[in-house]
């Protein structure tokens, strides 16, 4: 069946709005956590997750109807690993915007799509280009140049927890790609949204918090960090990877923006020039990956 111009465009726009609609949503994520007042680490990710679990088994109940069991029956191992490493990936996250400022994990997160490349090169065998070899190398660089921001500013134990959610993160891209799961994330994130729940009732003292933290810690789970990754898993099926890396990029804009407007946090000079790395980084991967494409 042969597609129109005019709806093509259209598929596109609506990928364009819903990748940026899920970055805008995530930049969101740093700020609500750093407005908590009381809450821990362990009862922050515990009510989080709790919440967007809610929210994703409500969203397959409907999407699915009575087949919801064999969807969640049909999971591989990969995606069960896959779902583990996203439970481990938003833990290390959540403390580790608790321990550095959120432009150091946006910007060491960024750095996603290449850490990714680098597992799915030594797991799967995926060929690596050579200019990508050379956008890794950027924003290696300039994940160096934040961590030395981060040891000198005895910030060090945030930015080394933002790099380790990152690698988490690049095993659940990976085990995506294992699986052939892109098109139905949903149980994946159920499981990945579980384990972090179990993560941190195991791991709080208690879970006795106050009325507004918990009502951030919903708002953050059923609401941004849902719908984050739902749009963009429904973005992914109407843009390029390239274009896709580009405008999930605004995230490292927009995030900053909101804390030093909601709480006057202020990158230092030494992060946002390593925060440049990563952007430019990530610009020459999206524009070679879109060359190579055709995009």
């Amino acid at each position: 069946m042969t597609v129109s111009p005019d709806a093509l465009a259209r598929h596109k726009l609506l990928g364009i709005a819903l990748v940026l609609g899920s970055a805008a949503a995530a930049s969101t994520i740093g700020p609500l956590i750093r407005l908590m007042e009381d809450a821990t680490g362990w009862q922050i990710i515990f009510y989080r997750s709790l919440a967007m679990l809610v929210a994703l088994t409500a969203y397959l109940v409907v999407r699915a109807g009575r087949h919801t069991g064999v969807r969640l029956v049909r999971m591989g191992w990969r995606s069960t690993f896959g779902g583990i490493c996203m439970g481990v990936a938003t833990s290390m996250g959540t403390w580790a915007f608790l321990n550095t400022k959120v432009a150091n994990v946006l910007f060491i997160t960024g750095a996603a799509p290449f850490v990714t490349g680098l597992v799915a090169w030594a797991l799967l065998g995926e060929r690596v280009r050579r200019g990508t070899w050379v956008a890794i190398a950027i924003g290696f660089v300039g994940i160096a140049i934040m961590a030395g921001d981060g040891l000198a500013h005895g910030q060090i134990l945030g930015d080394a927890l933002a790099l380790g959610s990152t690698v988490a993160y690049a095993f659940l891209v990976v085990a995506m790609r294992a699986e052939r799961a892109a098109d139905d994330m949903i149980p994946m994130l159920m499981v990945g949204a579980a384990v972090a729940t179990g993560i941190g009732a195991l791991l709080a003292s208690d879970l006795a918090v106050s009325l507004r933290d918990l009502g951030l810690a919903v708002v953050l789970g059923a609401g941004t960090s849902f719908l984050a990754y739902l749009l963009i898993t429904l973005g992914a099926r109407h843009v390029r990877a390239g274009e896709l890396t580009l405008l999930a990029s605004v995230e490292m804009v927009l995030g900053p923006t909101w804390v030093w407007l909601l709480i006057d946090e202020v990158p230092a000079a030494t992060v946002l020039a390593g925060g440049a790395f990563v952007i430019a980084a990530i610009v020459v991967q999206g524009v070679l990956t879109a060359r190579a494409r055709g995009a």
